[in-house]
């Protein structure tokens, strides 16, 4: 059994299948620092200076500072930034793919 697992992950697919994984990993952490780094800072210049992080509407009852104060209390609440951040990161790795 354990031969025929090694005959398996030496074919070419599965080793190309964990290079591509892995690559894709370490592109997903650059998109992401350059979309917070770099691409949302030019959004907001664009848009008057507005700051997007401070935008969240609470799905539950409370007062909360913060979307991150309110997930850790527990809450549920939207985030436009975080959406916006995500889409931008998820088409800048499709088109580099």
């Amino acid at each position: 059994m354990i031969k025929e697992f090694r005959e398996f992950i030496a074919k070419g697919n599965v080793m190309d299948m964990a290079v591509g994984i892995i690559i894709g990993a370490a592109f997903t952490s650059i998109v992401n620092s350059m979309v917070a780094d770099l691409i949302n800072p030019i959004v907001s210049l664009f848009l008057g200076g507005i700051d997007f992080s401070g935008l969240y509407v609470l799905l539950g009852s409370g007062d909360y500072p913060s979307i991150a104060a309110a997930e850790e209390a527990g809450e549920r609440g939207l985030s436009p930034e975080r959406l916006a951040e995500l889409r931008r990161g998820f088409l800048g790795v499709g088109r580099a793919s």
